[in-house]
């Protein structure tokens, strides 16, 4: 379907007023022959009507919404505060603010797309060349607009109209004890469906902000993973052998030499366990971290400090003491080295009170090169000092990062046993929202992808990638295909590997 009917198709009928006229532009430009200096002055004057349109439109909608959200948590504010209010009237407005929001974000994405298509096409049928030009003026336009700030503010008002699931198991324990199942899984998310996967979610689960003082609700986060020249961290963790360790170093935004990073480390479970890990961490210093990684530091200072000013109770110093002896140990004896640098933005939703379910959901992911393989990079530094926190780096070459395509979803759920998963969250993850991606590792995929002709093994996923965006691809251009959501048979992505290698592809493990 060309993408002329493909929008006519899929606009809203209360707004084709206000999109992109895209065929009356591409009639004009096949019927302007010759096309000369009168006809290019008409159409970039055409252009730029249509995004001031567009443009308007979108700001006075976005407006809308935040002052119907407003009206809704003045309503709330108005309630008496009881267990027995009924918030069914305000659950429906902030129900069809979330679904306006979805409506506005396609309508962003239809005609951002509009504008490209048709400035191509220009390019292609006259002898002028605008489109480049028009790229960087078209950041100034509301194409990428971030719908987070109305999300969070939703999500704290469904937080209060809706009801917690889990609010009588938490307080009804006959027994005296819990038995849980817990469970985590991973899914890949096309950019195009981001902004529904967190409106799926803000309905039923806040968002958790981590530092309410902060002037994002979702910094970036950093990490580096250490290996050593034979990969054997990679491997463990492709192998999904018992033991299997990852050493990272994350921190949360920018990072300088007054700042506190956070040393990690990750032990796998054993493969039959759903996804599970075990992590272990400390802050450290950003000045102090080269030489704790080469041996010259130590913490008999800082535990004494701590001891001598009742900053720790004894069991919290001899815990510091020994994960903070074994990490530097093993970074030393096995010959570790910074190998890779991860870094997305995450949004996470998960109840105050506990975390019988918690949801995050990783952007704008970027895997980059630490090592100082064939050139130096973090030359004799634990990171790259010429990489900071600049989405989407666009200044490093290509050999020395990949982006990757999709968002990543993780869902982890704690129930009792037989107890099954809410059934909002059934219908996410076997809607065409989602792909299950059982076992995928920020680390495994850089390290991979990065360096191919290096390590001696490859993960399962990696000819998943391009037949994924195929698929979406297609699913955009045929609405057909999307017609039942619910046709997981249709929309399951076949995760047989190309090529034969090394490495058993485990079964997704489904939410119990």
């Amino acid at each position: 379907m060309k993408f002329g009917n493909c929008l006519l198709y899929q606009l809203k009928q209360e707004w084709k007023e206000y999109y992109i006229h895209y065929i009356d532009l591409k009639l004009f430009l096949k019927n302007k022959v010759p096309f000369g200096g009168e006809e290019e002055e008409y159409f970039k004057n055409r252009i730029n009507e249509e995004l001031q349109l567009v443009s308007n439109f979108i700001v006075n909608k976005y407006d809308e919404l935040k002052n119907v959200i407003k009206s809704c948590e003045d309503k709330i504010n108005e309630l008496p505060k009881s267990e027995n209010t009924d918030y069914s009237d305000i659950n429906e407005q902030l129900s069809i603010a979330t679904n306006e929001i979805l409506e506005l974000d396609t309508y962003i994405r239809l005609n951002g797309l509009g504008f490209m298509k048709i400035l191509k096409k220009h390019d292609r049928l006259t002898n002028y060349k605008i489109k480049m030009n028009y790229v960087e003026e078209l950041k100034a336009y509301p194409f990428d607009l971030n719908f987070n700030e109305l999300i969070i503010k939703l999500s704290k008002l469904f937080a209060i109209t809706n009801i917690d699931p889990f609010k009588n198991a938490k307080s009804n324990n006959n027994t005296g004890t819990e038995h849980f199942v817990r469970s985590t899984s991973k899914y890949w998310v096309h950019q195009n469906n981001i902004t529904a996967v967190k409106c799926s979610i803000l309905k039923h689960l806040p968002v958790n902000i981590y530092n309410p003082k902060a002037t994002r609700f979702d910094p970036g986060i950093t990490s580096i993973y250490f290996d050593n020249d034979n990969f054997d961290l990679y491997v463990g963790r492709l192998k999904l052998l018992k033991g299997a360790e990852a050493f990272r170093i994350r921190w949360y935004g920018a990072v300088d030499d007054s700042d506190t990073v956070y040393m990690e480390r990750k032990i796998n479970q054993g493969a039959e366990i759903s996804e599970s890990s075990h992590k272990e961490r400390f802050p450290l210093e950003e000045k102090y971290v080269n030489d704790y990684l080469a041996g010259k530091y130590n913490f008999e200072e800082k535990i004494k400090y701590y001891r001598e000013n009742g900053l720790k109770t004894e069991e919290q110093l001899q815990e510091l003491e020994r994960f903070s002896t074994e990490y530097q140990n093993v970074v030393i004896k096995k010959g570790l080295k910074p190998a890779l640098r991860t870094f997305y933005n995450r949004i996470a939703f998960q109840f105050p009170d506990h975390a019988r379910i918690r949801i995050s959901l990783d952007t704008d992911l970027c895997m980059i090169r630490e090592d100082n393989y064939n050139k130096p990079r973090s030359k004799d530094n634990w990171r790259r000092e010429d990489v900071k926190t600049d989405f989407p780096f666009k200044y490093l070459p290509d050999e020395d990062i990949t982006r990757f395509p999709f968002g990543i979803l993780e869902i982890k759920l704690q129930t009792q046993y037989g107890v099954k998963a809410p059934q909002w969250i059934e219908d996410l993850i076997n809607s065409h929202l989602v792909e299950q991606v059982p076992k995928f590792s920020k680390f495994v995929h850089g390290v991979s992808v990065l360096n191919k002709d290096r390590v001696p093994l490859l993960p399962y996923w990696l000819p998943q990638l391009d037949v994924l965006q195929q698929k979406e691809k297609d699913m955009r251009i045929n609405k057909n295909l999307s017609k039942d959501k619910n046709d997981k048979a249709n929309l399951n992505i076949s995760t047989e590997p190309k090529k034969k290698i090394e490495y058993c592809e485990p079964s997704p493990n489904p939410i119990n």
